[in-house]
C-alpha cells in the first residue's frame, strides 16, 4: 500500500508543480507584454496621438482624420484639426527638430532679449516634454463678431482695441493693432484649469516652418500657397482692396495681380498642413520682442513677394494695415 502511495503523492506534486510552472510563465509572459504595450502606449501618447483639451472636439478633414490605425491616428502628421465650443478651430504641430541650417541662424541670430528668450523656450519646451507638440491657429485672428457687425470702416482708431478674437474661416482678418492689445486679446482667448492661449513665438513658428518644409512645402518661396503681390488664383469670401478699410464679397473671384487683403480661409490653395495663410495675407506678430528696436513678425504680407517665409522681419509696434496675429493653445 505505502509502495503505491508514494507515487501517487508524487505524481499529484509533479502535476502541481507543472500547472504553477505553467501559471508563472503566463503571469511572466502577461506582465512582459503589459510592460511592452505600455511603452507602446508613451510613445503613440506623445507626438503623433495628441490629448484633445477638456471643451473642445476632433474634426474630421479631408487631409487628416482622427481614425486610429495601430492606435495612433491616420492624419497625426497631415495636420489633426480641434475645435472648442463656439467654433474655434487649431492645428497640431507635432515636434521636429529645428535642423534647418537657414532656420537655425534665424533664431539664434536673433537679438530678443535674452530673458524673454529664455522664459519662452523654457514654456516651449514643457509643452513639447509633456504633450510631444501644440496647437496653433488654423486661421489669423479675425475680428470679433460684435466689431464685424457694427463696423463700416476699419482702421487704428476701430481696431487697436480689447476685444475677444476668433480663428474661424471666413472672418475679416485683424489688422490695424499694436503689439501690445494683439497679445492682450491672444491671452484672453482661453485662460482656465486646462489651457491657456497666446501669440505665437518664434520657435514655434520656427518648428512649424520646419514641420511643413519636412512635409514638402516650399518655404524659400512660398508663392504656390501664399496670397502676395506676384500671385493668381481664385477665392471665394470677403476681400479689401484698400487696404482692409472695407470689403466687399467675391465668388470665384480672380485675385489677381491686384492686392488684396482676403477673409480667413478664402481659398484651399493656400492652405498649408490644414493651417490657412500661413503665408502672405497679413504679416503676424509674434511674442518676439525686442528692446528699443520693435518685434518679431512672421509670414509676410499681400503687398509682398513670395519668398523666405521663414524669415523674422523687425519692425515697428504702431497698428499697421498689413499687420494681423494667430493664436497657440498652452496645455496644462
Amino acid at each position: 500500500m505505502k509502495k503505491f502511495f508514494i507515487p501517487v503523492i508524487f505524481a499529484i506534486i509533479l502535476i502541481i508543480c507543472s500547472v504553477g510552472l505553467v501559471y508563472l510563465q503566463n503571469q511572466l509572459q502577461n506582465l512582459d507584454e503589459n510592460q511592452q504595450n505600455e511603452e507602446i502606449s508613451k510613445v503613440i501618447s506623445t507626438y503623433n496621438n495628441p490629448i484633445v483639451p477638456k471643451g473642445f472636439k476632433k474634426i474630421e478633414t479631408s487631409s487628416a482624420s482622427w481614425d486610429l490605425e495601430n492606435g495612433i491616428p491616420k492624419g497625426w502628421n497631415n495636420g489633426l484639426v480641434i475645435e472648442d465650443e463656439i467654433g474655434n478651430q487649431f492645428v497640431w504641430v507635432p515636434n521636429v527638430k529645428v535642423i534647418d541650417e537657414n532656420l537655425v541662424k534665424t533664431y539664434n541670430y536673433n537679438i530678443q532679449e535674452p530673458m524673454q528668450r529664455e522664459e519662452q523656450l523654457k514654456r516651449y519646451n514643457k509643452q513639447i516634454e509633456k504633450y510631444g507638440g501644440f496647437y496653433i491657429g488654423r486661421y489669423e485672428v479675425g475680428l470679433s463678431k460684435e466689431m464685424q457687425d457694427n463696423i463700416k470702416e476699419f482702421s487704428a482708431k476701430t481696431n487697436d482695441v480689447e476685444g475677444m478674437p476668433v480663428s474661424k474661416q471666413g472672418q475679416l482678418v485683424w489688422n490695424y493693432i499694436s503689439l501690445k492689445n494683439a497679445k492682450k486679446n491672444a491671452q484672453n482667448m482661453y485662460n482656465n484649469e486646462i489651457v491657456e492661449s497666446d501669440l505665437i513665438s518664434p520657435i514655434q513658428w520656427l518648428t512649424t516652418m520646419q514641420w511643413v518644409h519636412n512635409c514638402g512645402y516650399n518655404i524659400i518661396d512660398a508663392k504656390e500657397w501664399g496670397n502676395f503681390s506676384n500671385v493668381t488664383f481664385k477665392f471665394d469670401g470677403l476681400y479689401s482692396i484698400d487696404y482692409g478699410k472695407t470689403y466687399q464679397y467675391g465668388e470665384n473671384k480672380l485675385k489677381s495681380q491686384y492686392n488684396m487683403i482676403l477673409s480667413t480661409g478664402a481659398t484651399e490653395r493656400n492652405k498649408t498642413n490644414n493651417i490657412y495663410d500661413l503665408a502672405g495675407n497679413l504679416m503676424e506678430y509674434t511674442d518676439g520682442w525686442v528692446r528699443d528696436r520693435g518685434y518679431y513678425s512672421i509670414g509676410r504680407h499681400f503687398d509682398d513677394i513670395g519668398n523666405h517665409i521663414y524669415n523674422l522681419s523687425l519692425i515697428g509696434v504702431v497698428p499697421l494695415e498689413k499687420l494681423g496675429y494667430r493664436v497657440v493653445l498652452y496645455l496644462k
